[in-house]
């Protein structure tokens, strides 16, 4: 039986046909909170047995009068009146009957009770006007307050608890659930296991899309979201946040979504004796940190005399992204003699420019150069939980790869953005594949590699990959963290195929491309964004409740690679 939580106290402007003779032993025990006498407190809680015995027995005789009488009719003089002396027939007391013949009159009479009340609740609710809410958003399942002066309570919108029916018929599909009492049916859409409501920015709208195609309330205000995705000023609402609230970014992300301060953090934590058998040199090429006067120092001092064509260096800004401001270089002594006159200092500093090693023989897929982008997801920091998305996408140059044509982002710069912006893009060009292309492309078309790579090499090396970045950066992660609420991270990282199948890490990426610009994306993003919404409204809820993140219910498609919880 799944778990089930009351609503919050409320006031309904009318009463309904279940507010009396509510304690019959065929009907679930009535809250506290529905009871009008708050001042008593045998109101509130249970009384004791022998009080309770003859409340039930003469609420009961009261019901099954008022039913006889209604029965009988009026006299045969004339029409029934208030002030009619007309005796009625007695009503039948039941209380020593047979207990076969007493269970089947309260089955009777609980049938009876559901059905008005079901009744009730729908004319109710179909008594005040739909109001006008956005077209992707259903209403929030929130209290909103009456602006009546009369009410001194708040009390509920009926048409946001109506939303919380439907959802909870959807969800949880019962023939019988549209006549149960509003009460019995609203904690379906509200307890352990029901989704959160999410709130979604204006340039957030790939994101609300997904996850109202998966069933997700998403509501128009932030204040009363359990899950805040946000793309823009972000940094806006951290001091704003409620104590069981989720945000989608970390404060101090950027020193591991920044080039070159993940490369600082990179290199520190290798030179670590406890870092683990992964050296930082088995999955990122030689980078330099040219904002660091002894690194630049340093990558000079290792240049050949001369400029060769086979010495190929890639320069990158340390805070841009989609291929913005790459450079393939191999002529560097110009570079030198720039750095050497100080002309170069402040931008290397501004935007953290690092150099690294180019990677000269890239796996082609069909000829051209490809990466790889797989989605993963700090959902904790404290523990320690990171998981990565089993699905992931193969990107694709358009022209074909040639090593000494270093000038055209059509061959050597793998991204899309890149790619469809530069003028000799070809659209009918596909650009991107999914991991089960890449494998039958590996092991059909090419032969290179068993049908099992991705699964036993591939998949163990990101892993392994990731959870050295994380290592190395959840110091910085720690700090600044607000104090309140629950922050977490979904990103994306890109890694190069050597001609030996060897990964090779690029970059990290925050907000990893959930556009649905092509068929791949279209397929993978709304369930991984739906997962990962699963996720961390779980860990919300066991965060909340103290509970242990070891063996989370919801991952179904991420795979695990730290969770410090299960240790």
């Amino acid at each position: 039986m799944m778990s089930m939580s009351w609503p919050r106290p409320c006031v309904w402007n009318a009463p309904g046909p279940f507010d009396r003779d509510f304690r019959s032993r065929s009907c679930v025990e009535k809250p506290s909170y529905f009871s009008s006498s708050r001042g008593d407190p045998t109101a509130r809680g249970v009384e004791p047995e022998s009080s309770r015995t003859k409340l039930v027995a003469a609420r009961s005789t009261s019901a099954r009068a008022a039913r006889t009488a209604r029965a009988v009719g009026p006299s045969p003089g004339g029409e029934s009146s208030p002030h009619s002396t007309q005796r009625r027939a007695p009503a039948r007391d039941t209380r020593h009957a047979a207990p076969t013949a007493r269970a089947a009159d309260e089955r009777a009479t609980s049938a009876q009770r559901l059905t008005s009340a079901g009744t009730w609740i729908t004319a109710m609710l179909a008594r005040r006007p739909r109001p006008r809410v956005h077209r992707c958003a259903p209403p929030a399942l929130h209290p909103t307050p009456t602006t009546h002066r009369s009410h001194r309570r708040r009390r509920l919108n009926p048409v946001n608890w109506r939303a919380a029916v439907a959802h909870a018929h959807r969800k949880y599909y019962c023939p019988r659930l549209s006549c149960l009492p509003i009460f019995m049916v609203l904690p379906l859409a509200t307890g352990r296991n029901a989704m959160g409501t999410i709130y979604c920015d204006r340039s957030s709208e790939n994101a609300r899309a997904s996850f109202v195609q998966n069933g997700h309330m998403v509501t128009d205000g932030s204040e009363r979201a359990d899950l805040l995705w946000i793309r823009k000023g972000y940094q806006s609402y951290f001091g704003a946040l409620r104590e069981d609230q989720l945000i989608n970014h970390i404060p101090n992300e950027r020193h591991m979504i920044n080039k070159g301060l993940m490369t600082l953090a990179l290199k520190r934590f290798d030179q670590r004796p406890a870092s683990g058998d992964l050296r930082l040199r088995d999955f990122y090429q030689d980078t330099y940190l040219l904002f660091d006067r002894a690194e630049r120092a340093r990558f000079f001092a290792q240049l050949p005399g001369k400029d060769r064509k086979d010495n190929l260096w890639i320069l990158k800004p340390g805070n841009e992204s989609r291929g913005r401001g790459v450079r393939i270089l191999w002529t560097l002594q110009g570079l030198r003699q720039a750095c050497e006159a100080g002309l170069l200092d402040r931008a290397f500093e501004d935007n953290q420019y690092i150099i690294q090693r180019y990677i000269k023989t890239p796996l082609l897929l069909e000829n051209r150069k490809s990466e790889i982008r797989v989605y993963w997801l700090i959902a904790s920091l404290d523990p320690l939980v990171v998981l990565v998305y089993k699905e992931g996408t193969v990107r694709l140059n358009t022209l074909p790869f040639e090593l000494d044509d270093f000038d055209n982002p059509l061959i050597h710069v793998t991204n899309v953005y890149q790619q469809k912006r530069h003028p000799g893009h070809d659209p009918s060009a596909v650009l991107k594949w999914t991991f089960d292309d890449l494998r039958r492309y590996l092991a059909d078309r090419r032969q290179v590699a068993g049908p099992t790579y991705l699964e036993d090499s591939l998949k163990p090396a990101v892993k392994r990959c990731l959870s050295y970045v994380v290592r190395a950066c959840h110091g910085a992660l720690l700090e600044r963290r607000p104090a309140r609420g629950h922050c977490f991270g979904l990103y994306g990282a890109d890694l190069i195929l050597d001609d030996t199948l060897h990964p090779w890490l690029t970059e990290v990426q925050k907000g990893p491309g959930l556009s649905f610009d092509d068929p791949v994306k279209r397929t993978l993003i709304p369930g991984m964004l739906d997962e990962a919404a699963r996720i961390m409204l779980e860990i919300q809820g066991r965060k909340t409740r103290r509970e242990s993140l070891a063996g989370l219910e919801s991952v179904k498609g991420f795979e695990v690679v730290i969770n410090e919880a299960q240790a």
